[in-house]
């Protein structure tokens, strides 16, 4: 029931996408193995049209305003409030990553590790985009989720959960939503103290 309010609550249409620096201030980690296997080179309009092509999905304005600014990494406001924390679910999400559009980089849409191996090779759902990787290695992955707004809305962001037969735990209403609530993981519980 919550889930299903949160989506017919929540607007399909386009979000806006500009970040201000401040929101951004201590999102992603500059460590060696993130630059290499996370982090491309600057994205361009033409590799944004070939990706969304490739994955049958337009990206949300907010990812492309992101991954402008940065083409994916590990981050270090790692940890997303679980809006429907319940007595046997965790207080917050983990999230290691944000995976960008460089096909080099085997963490990014349409890299190795990316989309269509996730969906293919673990078997998880064809609803959208994996768009970061959980500290799971694998067992829990975040998605933009399409399946209630088609290929070309505003796509939610879901969590779906390998090990519980793919149980899908909304996150957020879109993707900046998403960014904008990212915190250190030792923040998550500090306003239940």
């Amino acid at each position: 029931a919550f889930e299903a309010q949160r989506r017919a609550a929540r607007s399909k249409s386009s979000v806006a996408a500009d970040f201000k620096p401040d929101e951004l201030a201590g999102l992603w980690d500059d460590s060696e193995y993130a630059l290499k296997n996370y982090t491309g080179s600057v994205a361009t309009a033409d590799e944004f049209k070939s990706i969304e092509a490739e994955l049958g999905y337009r990206l949300p304005d907010a990812y492309k305003a992101l991954i402008l600014l940065r083409n994916g990494g590990i981050l270090l406001r790692n940890s997303y409030p679980n809006p429907l924390c319940r007595d046997w679910t965790t207080a917050a999400f983990s999230v290691e990553s944000i995976y960008g559009i460089d096909r080099s980089k085997p963490h990014s849409l349409c890299g190795s590790r990316g989309s269509k191996f996730w969906q293919q090779e673990w078997g998880y759902p064809k609803i959208g985009v994996v768009i970061a990787d959980t500290i799971s290695a694998g067992h829990e992955m975040i998605f933009l989720d399409y399946s209630d707004c088609g290929a070309e809305g505003e796509p939610c962001v879901v969590s779906i959960n390998q090990e519980s037969d793919f149980e899908l735990s909304y996150v957020a209403d879109n993707f900046a939503q998403f960014i904008r609530g990212l915190v250190p993981a030792e923040d998550e519980g500090a306003d239940e103290e």
